[in-house]
């Protein structure tokens, strides 16, 4: 993406194992290995995936809260993995976060005109009285009663508790907001009036959303883009209604067909992701096979002998995958053929 607001190049996070723990090669977990995906300004970037897929890893190395093994981070034209100590303090007021439980992510000690304004705080942005202010003006932004800011987080739901944490995280005027599960713990009823409030936000200010979520609903509402993480590493990126419409790779495919349908409550049918092909033992832990391969439908002995780059299969489109569509069919002159 020409002109990109933010720039992510082989970002990697690799963790040393203890002796005697199980996985990773040489006694390293490889929680994010390789990742690489650009966002426009204002534009929205879901990544997905299953649990230990490396997701929310992604997300606290953008923001810097865990320390990178490799890569690059560029935000507005600034190389971010590369700041420290009071740079990387003052470069914060531009990308802030939104976590996903709004009770543990709020200290129950302090009031919340305190906790919106603790941010201003320790940025030094403005005078007191203009603090003060900033922080009526987020209550009533984010639909909160003006005496909330006396109030403290145990009395309020968890709808309104997140509405506190989006405050908080609006409050040093940030380019960038990562989204990490920011409905996932809230009634489903709440998670739509929160979605609505932060894609109000997101017209309304200019915000850029990276959005992290094991909910394809979700991304398919908030997210232009997204981005499909199996294992540490991307295996699918493009545009959200194209990879929703046509996935490219198995692990998509799986995804999508897991998610349950509106229509099968009753008898609650529903795909399952499949857990193993065949007897590939060990395949997908060797660094020269794909890491999909013990549980790929469609894989073959390439798959088990060589890693799939991420490369581009239509326009805008990219999969890591030696069989993209895997056995979805397409049309091609009137014959419908295996791709």
């Amino acid at each position: 993406m020409t002109g990109a607001f933010l720039s992510v190049k082989d970002l990697s996070v690799h963790y040393p194992l203890r002796k005697g723990a199980s996985s990773g090669a040489g006694g390293v977990l490889k929680a994010v290995d390789g990742v690489s995906f650009d966002v426009a300004r204002g534009a929205s970037l879901g990544i997905v995936g299953e649990s230990g897929s490396g997701k929310s890893t992604t997300a606290a190395a953008i923001m810097r809260l865990v320390d990178l093994t490799a890569g690059r981070i560029v935000l507005g034209g600034t190389e971010i993995s590369s700041l420290k100590g009071d740079a990387l303090r003052a470069f914060r007021r531009r990308m802030q976060m939104i976590f996903q439980d709004p009770y543990s992510s709020l200290n129950p000690r302090a009031r919340v005109g305190d906790l919106i304004r603790e941010p201003l705080d320790i940025q030094e942005i403005g005078s007191k009285m203009e603090r003060e202010a900033r922080v009526s003006e987020l209550i009533e932004t984010v639909g909160l009663r003006p005496d909330a800011r006396t109030a403290f987080p145990h009395q309020f739901s968890g709808g309104q508790r997140q509405r506190i944490g989006i405050a908080r995280a609006l409050a040093t005027h940030p380019e960038l907001v990562v989204c990490d599960e920011p409905v996932s713990a809230l009634d489903v009823a709440i998670q739509a009036q929160i979605l609505n409030l932060l894609k109000r936000l997101q017209r309304d200010r200019g915000l850029t959303y990276v959005f992290i979520s094991h909910d394809l609903g979700v991304v398919r509402y908030m997210c232009d883009q997204v981005v499909v993480m199996y294992r540490g590493v991307v295996v699918e990126q493009g545009a959200t209604a194209e990879v929703f419409a046509r996935p490219l790779h198995p692990y998509t495919q799986a995804l999508i067909a897991a998610r349950p349908s509106i229509h099968a409550i009753g008898g609650m049918e529903r795909a399952i992701l499949p857990s193993t092909r065949r007897d590939v033992a060990g395949a997908a832990e060797r660094a020269s096979a794909c890491r999909y391969v013990g549980r790929c439908p469609v894989a073959d002995n390439r798959c088990e002998a060589e890693t799939p780059a991420l490369l581009e299969v239509e326009t805008g489109r990219r999969a890591a995958c030696f069989h993209p569509f895997g056995s979805f069919a397409a049309t091609d002159g009137g014959r419908t053929r295996r791709l």
